[in-house]
């Protein structure tokens, strides 16, 4: 047998064996209806259309046909690297780097042009005469940007405002008859949703990759009013601005940040809400910068325990820790252990939301918030301010919780010069060292002033023993504490059975 033909009989041998099967179990189905009955239960109308929607993907061919003109590659050229803190390198100026090591055959050539400060990014166009968003970490310490277009044109940029708020920038060419992207609304998604993300990683310019939404309403560290978009869309250095479409190629969100352990993609890709995007680039476009709404309110999350300790059957809301005094909340009647349910008809599930609502409200508006005080809804109504500058977010005092509680703890009087600081009129007790039980379980520690108990507020150490040999034993209470100047609240779960250990001290 001529041996070259030996794999195209092999499959032609196959495919009569498969032909083969297939008719003697047609033959067998038909004289068995028994059988048929057993094979191949018949499915639900809606396992039926969940079914088609699984093997229904998007075109995305189609779709980046139309949307890829309106993405742009953004070069910034800052002063050199080398003048620059240690730190302050970010990860576009390391996409930068990389490219320039792709690029060419001299590493010491490539490096030394990423020393001189030049950094990548993505952006997109928003309107036909040349404005462009991206990200405001791809332009910070600027002194040059240049966009690339689709076509390979370069043009140089202006710098219209910068928002590092919210991680937007807004960006002027000069060019007509560009093609803008079409605008969606991030509060139309849902988890599980397709998404596209058109970028420069590493320089690759034009890179498509896709995904689904993994998440809504992410809260991140250091920008407190954004709700982030979280996808496990593949995002690396350089695609910072870029925008992520839905599948019908219109755009619900700007790529801003990663979660990564080693500079690179890791499954966890942030994007900033198109609504709230746009919110902030129609100031930068009219005045340079944003103005956001102020209550004056620090606040936080609940859990379980704190919900139940504020008779809550789940944790839901944004618990007021302070209602700083003479703000737009305390004026309007707001006031700590206050939880904020609702913000002008918006349902408040967290403090994260709640932050993004206040900001994007405008200063000088009136609006209803709905609060949980002592087991009953209140609404009360608030008149917007004008957030400060610069803009700070309370944090959470229970956010960082130690390994030390009642026995063995040590506790003092606040000194006239503390209460002062504070604003406090009176009472309350300053933590000296932790010991273990309920309060180091709560994430008490050192130097935290602890003001009320179960809604009771704490004249002295010697009211603090008594309350706390008199927790509750059947479900946790409220501790209102100051840590660092924010004022919160901690859950204290009832202790096991044993004899309170306190020792006090007075200040000297």
């Amino acid at each position: 047998m001529d041996h070259s033909l030996e794999p195209g009989f092999r499959r032609w041998v196959g495919v009569i064996r498969l032909q083969s099967v297939a008719t003697v179990l047609a033959i067998a189905f038909a004289v068995c209806p028994h059988a048929r009955a057993m094979a191949a239960p018949a499915l639900t109308d809606a396992e039926t259309a969940l079914a088609g929607d699984a093997l229904a993907r998007p075109d995305f061919k189609q779709v980046v046909n139309r949307i890829a003109p309106s993405v742009v590659g953004v070069l910034v050229r800052r002063k050199s690297m080398e003048q620059r803190p240690l730190g302050e390198v970010s990860d576009d100026d390391l996409a930068a780097e990389v490219q320039n090591r792709l690029s060419s055959h001299d590493d010491r050539g490539a490096h030394l042009a990423a020393r001189h400060g030049m950094g990548l990014g993505s952006g997109f166009i928003t309107s036909d005469d040349g404005y462009v968003v991206t990200n405001a970490h791809v332009v910070t310490e600027a002194e040059g940007v240049t966009v690339k277009l689709n076509d390979r044109r370069e043009l140089p940029a202006r710098i219209v405002g910068v928002d590092k708020d919210s991680d937007i920038a807004l960006l002027k060419i000069d060019a007509r008859g560009l093609p803008p992207v079409r605008i969606g609304s991030a509060q139309q998604m849902q988890v599980g949703q397709w998404v596209l993300a058109i970028g420069t990683p590493f320089g690759f310019e034009r890179t498509v990759t896709q995904g689904i939404v993994s998440a809504l309403g992410r809260s991140l560290p250091g920008q407190p009013y954004v709700p982030f978009i979280q996808t496990d869309v593949p995002i690396n250095p350089g695609n910072s601005g870029g925008p992520l479409f839905d599948d019908e190629g219109r755009v619900v969100g700007i790529n801003s940040q990663i979660y990564s352990g080693s500079g690179g993609y890791m499954g966890l890709s942030f994007a900033i809400p198109i609504d709230v995007a746009l919110a902030v680039v129609d100031q930068l476009r009219a005045t340079g910068k944003v103005a956001r709404g102020y209550l004056g309110l620090n606040i936080q999350d609940l859990d379980q325990d704190l919900a139940a300790a504020f008779g809550l059957e789940r944790p839901h809301g944004a618990l007021i820790g302070t209602a700083l005094p003479d703000g737009p909340a305390a004026r309007g009647g707001l006031q700590a252990g206050d939880i904020i349910v609702q913000y002008d008809d918006a349902p408040v599930e967290d403090a994260g939301r709640l932050r993004a609502l206040i900001a994007g409200s405008m200063p000088g508006r009136p609006v209803s918030v709905m609060v949980v005080r002592a087991g009953l809804e209140h609404s009360i109504a608030v008149t917007v301010g004008l957030a400060p500058e610069p803009t700070v977010a309370g944090d959470d005092p229970g956010a960082a919780a130690t390994t030390a509680g009642t026995v063995g703890t040590v506790v003092s009087d606040v000194d006239p010069f503390l209460r002062r600081q504070l604003g406090m009129p009176q009472g309350g007790v300053v933590v000296v060292k932790v010991g273990a039980g309920p309060l180091a379980e709560g994430g008490i520690r050192s130097g935290d002033v602890l003001l009320a108990l179960d809604g009771v507020v704490i004249r002295d150490t010697g009211h603090f023993r008594t309350l706390l040999e008199h927790l509750p034993p059947e479900h946790p209470v409220a501790l209102m504490v100051v840590r660092e100047g924010v004022t919160g609240f901690v859950a204290l779960k009832p202790p096991a059975p044993r004899p309170v250990s306190l020792r006090t001290t007075r200040p000297q």
